[in-house]
């Protein structure tokens, strides 16, 4: 699919992005097509909540937790 090219001109504007004059934006066609066609949907495009918590659980199996006081973050950087 695709559509016709634009153009947008503005000869002078001022305002709260600044002072422009002359400015001139133009584009050919521009070609585009479904998403689908790119990458097709997985098995469970829209988890549910159920789903989500088995699998957080498997994650927290595979990589224990490791936590560290914030402040030696913090003072690591400095």
């Amino acid at each position: 699919m695709s559509k016709k090219g634009v153009k947008i001109k503005i000869d002078e504007y001022l305002g709260p992005l600044g002072k422009i004059k002359g400015f001139e934006f133009t584009t050919g066609k521009v070609q585009y097509s479904d998403e689908t066609e790119f990458e097709p949907l997985g098995p469970t495009p829209r988890p549910t909540i159920p789903t989500l918590r088995n699998w957080f659980f498997k994650l927290m199996d595979r990589y224990k937790p490791f936590y560290m006081p914030i402040c030696d973050i913090v003072n690591g950087f400095s």
